[in-house]
C-alpha cells in the first residue's frame, strides 16, 4: 500500500478514534458478507454490478485489514497468519 495512504489511514484512526475504527472494521467485514451473498443469488440479474461491488467491498476490507494492524498487533496477527498457514499445508497440501 502507498506510503500516503498508509498516513491516511493512521489520520482516520486518529480522527475517529480506536473504538469506532473498529466498528468501521465490523461493518465493512458484514457488508463484504453481504455482498458475496448477493453475487449467488439467483434472482439479481445484473451480475456484472454484484461482482463490482464485491471487489468495491474487497478494495474497503483491505483498508480495514491495515487498520486493524495499526490498532491491534500486526506483529501478532502475522504470527498466527503463519501459523494457521503452516497448519492448512500440513493438513491439505502434505502427502502423507
Amino acid at each position: 500500500m502507498r506510503r500516503d495512504n498508509i498516513k491516511i489511514i493512521k489520520d482516520l484512526i486518529k480522527l475517529n478514534g480506536k473504538q469506532s475504527s473498529i466498528d468501521k472494521i465490523e461493518e465493512e467485514a458484514v457488508e463484504l458478507a453481504l455482498s458475496l451473498i448477493q453475487l449467488k443469488c439467483p434472482t439479481k440479474l445484473d451480475k456484472k454490478k454484484r461482482l463490482n461491488d464485491v471487489h468495491k467491498e474487497l478494495a474497503d476490507m483491505k483498508i480495514m485489514l491495515r487498520q486493524a494492524e495499526m490498532i491491534f498487533s500486526k506483529k501478532k496477527i502475522n504470527k498466527y497468519v503463519n501459523q494457521k498457514l503452516a497448519s492448512k499445508q500440513k493438513k491439505y497440501l502434505t502427502n502423507d
